[in-house]
């Protein structure tokens, strides 16, 4: 079989191997889609902390099961799947509680183990949620990320009414505006890049933000008005933006951090005690924020269309070089391994 093998720095290969063989638990998928994510860019340029070439990448696809291993239901065979990549122990207090993905032993595929840049891959049963012919197409690879949005903006609290600063808008802080708005909120979506503030406009941003001088938080104050801006997402992890979302977030509110990028960033104490600000980390999400994101996809609610590319599979090496050293206006690039 085929796969794109991510080598060292740079270097990133489309290779062939041997197709793996289902062990006990797991299946074999044939991966229909794969989308590239911004942590395997990092990754793809040595940035990573979490990934160790040689690795073959890839945790957002869906595929086909073609064959069970040892102690698996024959009935998965021919069924199709999104592949929730986050694997807990299932014997500690967080799996048992339903959040596997804060596990201290959890096992992600494509980073601990092979992943969907693929054309065959083995995962474990746990991994598999079933899908319907609606996402058997680019808009399957894009459960995993759409899981990411939905579990930020119910860590936000984000409700009917409220003013939601989403900073950042390549594919999470997209995801992030069309659930927010789909929910009633108005977004003020805020990047340097008009192109896609553009996309977070067609994603029902109510207002578009690209910064200019120092005045930052002058101009959100200004869109929000007097009742300010209850819950902020910061999802592009840097010290300049989480420093931001405290600048503008109201008082009482909810600051939500999901891009990783920074390991460290000073935080004003004094304001989170005098203004009751609450700060959230959002780490992926729960298997019931994954199985509620296909839902979602399958009820139309998220669309691919206007903002994902798709390529072939054989294509991922330049895609790589394409999204690292000339971003284009589509954020998310997907790879079709079928």
């Amino acid at each position: 079989m085929r796969a794109l093998l991510w080598k060292g720095v740079r270097e990133i290969e489309i290779e062939e191997f041997a197709e793996p063989a289902p062990g006990p638990g797991e299946v074999l998928v044939a991966v229909g889609h794969v989308g590239i994510c911004g942590s395997e860019l990092e990754g793809y340029l040595g940035l990573s902390s979490l990934r160790t070439p040689p690795l073959i990448m890839g945790h957002e696809f869906w595929g086909t099961v073609v064959k069970v291993g040892a102690g698996v239901d024959p009935g998965w065979t021919g069924r199709s799947v999104a592949i929730n990549p986050m694997v807990g122990c299932g014997e500690c207090a967080l799996c048992h509680h339903g959040s596997p993905h804060l596990c201290r032993r959890r096992v992600l595929v494509g980073v601990h183990r092979p992943g969907g840049f693929a054309e065959r891959v083995a995962v474990p049963t746990s991994a598999l949620v079933p899908v319907s012919s609606r996402l058997q197409g680019p808009l399957g690879a894009l459960a995993e990320p759409t899981a990411v949005a939905l579990h930020a903006t119910r860590l936000a609290g984000v409700r009917l009414g409220d003013t939601v600063a989403v900073i950042g808008t390549g594919t999470i802080g997209l995801l992030v505006t069309r659930l927010a708005s789909a929910a009633g909120a108005r977004v003020v979506a805020v990047d340097t890049h008009p192109e896609r503030l553009e996309l977070a406009q067609a994603q029902g941003a109510r207002h578009r933000l690209q910064p200019r001088g120092d005045d930052v938080a002058g101009q959100m104050s200004r869109i929000a008005g007097d009742d300010g801006i209850r819950v902020v997402v910061d999802a592009v992890g840097r010290s300049a933006t989480r420093a931001l979302a405290m600048r503008v977030v109201r008082p009482g509110g909810v600051v939500a951090l999901v891009g990783i990028h920074d390991a460290e960033t000073p935080v004003p104490g004094n304001d989170l005690v005098r203004w009751e600000v609450a700060v959230r980390g959002s780490f992926t999400y729960t298997p019931a924020d994954f199985r509620d994101a296909v839902e979602l996809l399958e009820d139309g609610v998220v669309s691919a269309s206007g903002w994902v590319q798709v390529e072939p599979l054989a294509g991922g090496p330049a895609a790589f070089r394409r999204l690292v050293d000339a971003p284009p206006r589509e954020p998310k690039v997907v790879l079709a391994a079928g």
